[in-house]
């Protein structure tokens, strides 16, 4: 085995950890204590979201992280941690395809 051979796999690799996880860096105050704003953490998008995982999805052309409070007919209830908090009353249930990871902590 060369050097050459080794590239592409590690380009591959590389590039495989780069999708497959994503840097988030809170902003605001709607999930404290649990997640400090400006802190960085880490989401997966092969993490299986379940009940009280936070998660990473996408609402009309903006991104939020929220905490699962429910399954409800294969989509998600979520909602923060303080009573102020956008919640699924606000935006409505979150589906699969809104997901874009699982926070890792």
């Amino acid at each position: 085995m060369t050097l050459l051979d080794l590239i592409p796999f590690k380009m591959l690799l590389t590039s495989y950890f780069k999708y497959a996880l994503l840097k988030v860096r809170v902003k605001g105050t709607s999930m404290m204590p649990d997640l400090i704003p400006d802190q960085l953490y880490f989401a997966s998008k092969f993490k299986k979201p379940k009940l009280n995982s936070k998660i990473i999805f996408s609402h009309r052309n903006k991104i939020l992280i929220k905490k699962i409070t429910a399954l409800v007919d294969s989509k998600y209830q979520v909602g923060g941690t303080v009573s102020w908090a956008t919640s699924s009353h606000d935006i409505g249930l979150i589906s699969k395809k809104q997901i874009l990871g699982t926070l890792l902590k």
